[in-house]
């Protein structure tokens, strides 16, 4: 018999079919052709598969196979159901075949068998090491090197019972007599089900899978003097749980669907509150459960290991704010929260023969400010995604100027992208007045704005206050946005510079 041959880091190709595993019994009748494929697609990386295809039953005990299903499906999750006599029909067992045809797996269930290690010598040489297969060692099937690239690096840990004593990693091809049994060339499903009656019938399967996903993705084109934009909303599709997906009927889930040890993703922040108004869908948008489900219009195809991207949404001429925010303690501010860092451990940071209360010149965010609302020709859910902005230079071809993630954004809702930071927009913070007091302290506070463009801006000045504090004295009025929260709005003309000063008391 002519004997399998694998190189210590990659299985050679043989045109060798698998025997059955023990438990596939050989009379299960394959199941394929399918009519129908659906795939609800979620935004947290999985994906609900339901596969119909046709089938004969006989009467009584029938075992049957469907082969073409997802190598990252959760086999605990697996259904099977007759479309046609679904009361007549019962399955009686179900298992998941995935022992895979690898050099790991081939080389394992050789272990006490014959096996051969071909090794090839300068000028055209071979040496030819006989015996018996003790350990399989590790096995790994690496990106390169490609044939002809150079010798591949030989496993770890096979050991060969030789004529003459132990071998020990031998490096060359290894050869064994014949593919072991159990082992396929895909997972496949396995049904032990009784029927009724003989005929023909309708399957379905039903089963989730990992290694298929979705994203929105947003272009935004901003208007000349950055009070609109023009927004296209794209779907991303990714498959990559090792099957296709022809001609699929594809929905999608947007929402935060809790799964047992799933862990929630997606950064993104949102601005409050944009008021009551009417809500709308998106075509083929429709609510589930306490989530939004979206049904692409027509079917398509996702091949295995591909992405696919599909126009979903589309509004032009949507008002926006361009916002310009300093906020220079945020970091620590943020840190300070989590545990993470303790109030002014800031000050290590000092820049040489800068005073222990005066931070590093900071630079000024720029957020572009978005009222999800009818008004605004939007007024529908937006999904999870990352947002990119363009602009079109003087002469007309569009530049990027930014990106940001928003999360799942209800209709009338307000959100914020950050789009960088301003280039002649220089703030300074430091405290001009320190004292400490028996429970905390009282401290006035100076923040320099300088604008160096030629137009004038407003820059909303957000300080950061813990305990219970009181703002006794300050240059400029401020709203208060939450506990530990002010925020200053502050107008600066061209090419000039505005101090904002407050003194505050706060205990702790």
């Amino acid at each position: 018999m002519r004997a399998l041959a694998l190189a210590i880091c990659a299985l050679l190709p043989v045109p060798l079919a698998a025997a059955p595993a023990p438990d596939a019994p050989e009379r299960a009748r394959p199941v394929g052709g399918r009519q129908k494929v659906s795939i609800t697609v979620y935004n947290q990386g999985f994906a609900l598969v339901k596969d119909q295809r046709p089938l004969r039953l006989d009467r009584g005990t029938n075992w049957l196979r469907f082969e073409e299903v997802a190598a990252s499906i959760d086999p605990t999750t697996v259904a099977f159901r007759s479309l046609t006599a679904p009361e007549g029909v019962t399955v009686q067992e179900q298992n998941y075949q995935y022992d895979l045809i690898t050099p790991a797996n081939i080389l394992q269930k050789s272990i006490g068998q014959p096996v051969r290690v071909r090794q090839f010598l300068t000028g055209g040489r071979e040496r030819l090491i006989e015996g018996t297969l003790l350990s399989a060692g590790q096995v790994s099937v690496p990106a390169g090197p490609r044939p002809g690239q150079g010798q591949p690096n030989p496993a770890t840990g096979i050991v060969v019972q030789g004529r003459d004593g132990v071998i020990l990693a031998p490096e060359g091809q290894v050869e064994v007599p014949t593919l072991p049994p159990g082992l396929i060339t895909r997972p496949a499903l396995l049904w032990k089900v009784d029927a009724a009656a003989a005929g023909e019938h309708t399957g379905e399967i039903s089963y989730l899978t990992g290694g298929v996903s979705w994203s929105s993705d947003y272009i935004a084109r901003v208007n000349e003097d950055d009070t609109r934009i023009d927004l296209t909303g794209w779907v991303t599709l990714t498959n990559n749980s090792g099957v296709d997906y022809p001609d699929a009927e594809v929905k999608l889930v947007a929402g935060d669907v809790r799964r047992e040890g799933a862990t929630p993703a997606g950064p993104g922040r949102s601005a409050g509150y944009a008021g009551p108004g009417p809500t709308r869908t998106t075509p083929g948008e429709e609510g589930l459960f306490e989530y939004h489900l979206y049904t692409l219009p027509e079917a398509t195809t996702l091949e295995d290991r591909s992405e696919k991207q599909i126009n979903r949404v589309s509004a032009t001429q949507v008002p926006v704010t361009k916002l310009f925010l300093f906020d220079p303690a945020r970091a620590q501010w943020q840190r300070i929260l989590t545990g993470g860092h303790r109030p002014f451990d800031y000050y290590a940071q000092m820049q040489p023969g800068q005073g222990r209360g005066t931070m590093a010149q900071q630079k000024v965010s720029v957020m572009l400010e978005i009222a999800n609302t009818e008004a605004n020709n939007l007024g529908f859910a937006l999904p999870r995604g990352k947002a990119r902005a363009y602009k079109a230079d003087a002469r007309g071809a569009l530049q990027f100027v930014g990106e940001d993630w928003i999360d799942h954004t209800p209709a009338n809702e307000k959100l914020r992208l950050y789009m960088g930071d301003a280039f002649d927009l220089v703030g300074v913070r430091k405290w001009t007045n320190y004292q400490v007091r028996q429970n905390g302290f009282e401290g006035t506070a100076e923040i320099t704005l300088r604008n160096h463009k030629q137009e004038p801006v407003t820059i909303r000045v957000v300080e950061h206050l813990a305990g219970e504090w009181t703002v006794l004295e300050q240059s400029h009025d401020y709203e208060k946005k939450d506990a530990w929260t002010i925020e200053f709005p502050v107008p600066v003309p061209p090419d000039q510079e505005v101090k904002v000063t407050y003194r505050v008391r706060v205990e702790f």
